[in-house]
């Protein structure tokens, strides 16, 4: 087996955070300048360094503890469910980003002094990626996680509904989902609740300061507010947009 490739420092880290880490065909540390998809209970933080991994069948993003927990996973996408495309670099970083067809998430990693082996790590991701594309042509289209086709979210939110405090509420052009907060590693999972488009009728109850009680049909729903008036607004705009 070849050796994975990747600095001395991310090589420690993956060895200590995933249980098959020898498996892994490149590593590198890296951090999220932004992204439009949730992972962890927490979701991806801004300014955090994180391991990213890539395995013959799966790409793995990683809290880089130094202990193994179970929350040390934060994402793991199946190969063929993402591409790798907005490649770039200036003097101190590689830039990429990972497509998926639910959102996407731009990632930095360095490229100075012993840094320099990332480019051979991005080399390996655009390979795999390129080559998951192509023997998918004429297949089924890609998958996302609730079984969800090839399209874009149009609004999230944190959300409480049937007794849980723990899901994510997803607007998509044609539905609304409700996910597990605390299973959105992006592996493919069958959603808490689908509301389709037209279905049921979508009303607000209550609008506070801190939340949005609304009602699809018989089921309850309240949806976190964020205190910016422009992303409240665009997220219930996006799910009173099931009514048709």
């Amino acid at each position: 087996m070849s050796a994975t490739i990747g600095h001395p420092a991310a090589l420690k880290r993956l060895a200590a955070a995933h249980p098959e880490a020898s498996k892994a065909k490149a590593v590198a540390m890296v951090t999220i300048p932004s992204t439009s998809i949730w992972a962890g209970a927490k979701g991806i933080e801004r300014g955090t360094s994180y391991v990213l991994a890539l395995f013959p069948t799966r790409l793995v993003l990683l809290q880089p503890g130094r202990r193994r927990t179970p929350q040390t996973l934060l994402a793991e996408f199946p190969r063929k469910s993402y591409r790798i495309a907005d490649v770039g670099q200036d003097l101190l970083n590689l830039t990429f980003a990972v497509v998926l067809p639910y959102g996407q998430m731009q990632v930095r990693m360095g490229r100075r002094g012993p840094w320099a082996v990332n480019e051979q790590v991005l080399e390996a991701l655009v390979a795999s990626a390129a080559t998951a594309e192509r023997s998918s042509q004429g297949r089924a289209p890609l998958q996302a996680a609730g079984d969800v086709g090839v399209e874009t979210a149009t609004a999230v939110a944190e959300a409480e509904a049937r007794g849980r405090d723990d899901l994510i509420l997803a607007a998509f052009p044609d539905r609304v989902l409700l996910l597990d907060r605390t299973h959105t590693n992006h592996v493919p999972t069958t959603p808490v609740a689908q509301f389709d488009k037209g279905a049921r009728p979508v009303s607000v109850v209550d609008e506070g300061r801190k939340h949005v009680d609304l009602t699809f049909g018989e089921d309850a729903v309240r949806i976190r507010r964020y205190g910016e008036d422009r992303i409240d607004g665009m997220v219930l705009d996006a799910v009173l947009a099931m009514n048709g």
